[in-house]
């Protein structure tokens, strides 16, 4: 080997082991970036999964205690009770939530109360309803609260039938009987029926245009202002 092979060799040599250490420093330097990048991902993915874990820890508490809460109540309803006015043993879902706003009392099945209504509105009572157990007057809230449907709807109409018999009078004239109205402290006792039958709101007599006429029923204040105008002429005339 001459004086320029050898140099070259040699060269080559070094070179080599240059690069085998340069190589084995890179790999270690990639080993740590990959593992740090490699931590970075797991710890933002631990910090990014945690708010989600804590929501959704919070949403099973929720469903839980929903489930607790109706599980409850459930039970609640089955428990069966005593009905203070027929003394049977029913299920809960027999008796209404309370019983009126005066105040608690015993608990009523829905039957005692349709049956307390029913006599109540067979005596023409329906727009003095009391409770059953005090003389609390019952609203209409309180009566929707305490009967079934088809009592409520049968106390509506005879509320409303009361109503208008209290507040309007039916024409006197016999074919006619229309009910009328008449705003308490507006007008004058002078009416005129849609049959056009006219008559006094005070007595129901038919109507005299003549102010002196004594049609009125004595006692009416028509009548009495009648006999004032006829008091009033046969003065006129002895003087």
């Amino acid at each position: 080997m001459n004086t320029v092979q050898f140099i070259t060799s040699f060269y080559d040599q070094a070179y080599a082991r240059l690069r085998g250490q340069a190589s084995a420093r890179g790999d270690v330097y990639q080993h740590r970036t990959n593992k740090r990048k490699f931590s970075g991902a797991s710890e933002q993915g631990d910090q990014a999964s945690r708010p989600d874990d804590q929501r959704t820890t919070r949403r099973q508490a929720r469903a839980h205690k929903r489930a607790r809460l109706e599980s409850d109540e459930n039970l609640s309803h089955k428990v069966p009770l005593t009905c203070r006015k027929c003394g049977q043993v029913k299920s809960a879902d027999y008796f209404p939530g309370t019983t009126t706003h005066a105040g608690l009392h015993g608990q009523t099945c829905f039957d005692c109360w349709d049956d307390y209504v029913f006599e109540c509105l067979d005596d023409d009572a329906a727009l003095n309803l009391s409770c059953m157990w005090c003389e609390w007057e019952l609203l209409v809230k309180d009566i929707q609260e305490v009967c079934r449907k088809a009592v409520f709807r049968k106390y509506e109409r005879q509320a409303s039938k009361e109503t208008i018999q209290n507040t309007t009078e039916a024409c006197p004239n016999p074919i006619c009987g229309v009910r009328i109205e008449k705003v308490e402290g507006n007008g004058c006792a002078h009416m005129v029926c849609l049959c056009g039958h006219e008559f006094c709101w005070l007595c129901r007599v038919g109507w005299d245009s003549d102010p002196t006429s004594l049609v009125h029923l004595r006692g009416c204040e028509m009548f009495e202002i009648a006999r004032g105008y006829l008091e009033a002429s046969d003065d006129a005339e002895m003087s």
